[in-house]
C-alpha cells in the first residue's frame, strides 16, 4: 500500500474494548515528536521510519499497542499499559490487535482507499486466524 503525504489527513478514531468506547487523538506532530524519539534505535534514529516498517508488518502487536496507549484520551479506565493489553487479550486478542491497528492507522491520516485497501487484508487475516 503506497501512502502519500499530501493523502494524509489525521484524525480521531475509536476503539472499543469491554464494551466501551475509547478515543484515540491524532496522530499529529506531538505525536510524531513522541514517535521519533521513542522508536529510534542505534541502526536507524529516525523513529518515525521504525515505527512506519513495524507497523507494515501488520504483525508487532508491541507497536500497535505502544502506539494506540500513546494516543489513548481517556487511560483512567486502565491502571497501567499492562492492564490494557491485558484486556486486549482478553476481548478478542490478535483479532482485536489487528482492529486497533487500523484505527491507529485512522488516526495517521491515511485516506479512504487507502484504509479500505487495508480493511481488505484486515479482513482476510482475520478469515485466515479464523481457520487456524
Amino acid at each position: 500500500m503506497g501512502i502519500k503525504f499530501e493523502d494524509l489527513n489525521p484524525c480521531e478514531s475509536s476503539i472499543k474494548i469491554d464494551n466501551k468506547e475509547f478515543k484515540l487523538r491524532k496522530f499529529d506532530l506531538i505525536a510524531q515528536v513522541w514517535a521519533l524519539n521513542y522508536f529510534s534505535t542505534k541502526e536507524n534514529k529516525d523513529g518515525m521510519l521504525v515505527l512506519a516498517e513495524r507497523l507494515r508488518n501488520n504483525n508487532d502487536a508491541e507497536a500497535i499497542l505502544t502506539v494506540a496507549w500513546h494516543l489513548l484520551k481517556r487511560k483512567t479506565y486502565f491502571t497501567d499499559y499492562e492492564t490494557f493489553v491485558e484486556k486486549i487479550d482478553n476481548s478478542g486478542g490478535w483479532i482485536k490487535i489487528m482492529e486497533i491497528l487500523l484505527a491507529v492507522v485512522e488516526t495517521l491520516g491515511v485516506s479512504q482507499p487507502q484504509l479500505a485497501e487495508f480493511q481488505e487484508d484486515l479482513e482476510l487475516k482475520k478469515s485466515l486466524a479464523a481457520e487456524a
